[in-house]
């Protein structure tokens, strides 16, 4: 009998990995932050970052993000990023979200304001709801009081650390005051057993003192 070759077709398929996308962690950041996507580059790869919206440059390995949130509420930004090697024909994809929080509410200080601390005067300085506070005076609630004119600051903060800052200028003024009292009773009781006055504003003094016949006693320039 004659001899015959056979022969056998079969489908062979081929199995080839996609090129390793990696686009970073998942993370939140405050405003003005600048975050490094991605990772080094590969040789022979190609990357396109999508969209390229507040992105330093979309076709490299590893661009800047820069944080921009002018609202009152987190914003997410979501980017695809796509890597093409040559030699392997189907590309690779991953996905990295940054969330940039808000800038805190102002504190709302005033400019300034007005205490005389001779006269015992208090200011309190009080605030509304934060998670974080820090005042000039390293304090960490939400209120303090002052007593004494300067300049006082608070840095109000979420709890990834996006901040807001205020100052007030405190200033000293007190009126024209000038108190003594119109009798003495100088008998050891611990009442008006002295002469003393009250002076607040007060730069120089001229003071006579008269008896009840109108009889000057004493008198005195300061």
């Amino acid at each position: 009998f004659p001899s015959h070759d056979i022969h056998s077709l079969r489908n062979v398929a081929i199995k080839m990995d996609r090129p390793r996308a990696q686009a970073g962690a998942d993370r939140v950041v405050c405003p003005g932050d600048t975050v490094h996507l991605g990772v080094p580059a590969t040789i022979a790869t190609t990357y396109a970052w999508l969209p390229s919206t507040n992105i330093s440059m979309p076709n490299v390995s590893a661009p800047v993000f820069t944080a921009v949130n002018n609202s009152n509420s987190p914003i997410p930004y979501t980017y695809i990023l796509k890597v093409d090697t040559a030699g392997i024909p189907c590309p690779g994809y991953d996905t990295v979200t940054i969330t940039v929080n808000p800038i805190p509410e102002n504190p709302g200080l005033q400019d300034s304001s007005k205490i005389c601390p001779g006269l015992g005067e208090k200011l309190d300085l009080a605030l509304g709801i934060y998670p974080n506070y820090l005042w000039s005076d390293g304090s960490t609630s939400s209120q303090i009081t002052v007593t004494k004119p300067g300049t006082f600051w608070v840095k109000v903060s979420d709890d990834i650390g996006c901040l807001n800052t205020d100052t007030i200028q405190v200033i000293e003024f007190c009126p024209f005051t000038v108190e003594f009292p119109n009798v003495i009773t100088p008998n050891g009781d611990g009442k008006n057993d002295f002469f003393k006055g009250k002076l607040i504003g007060v730069k120089g003094l001229k003071m006579k003192v008269f008896d009840r016949w109108g009889r000057k006693q004493y008198e005195a320039i300061s």
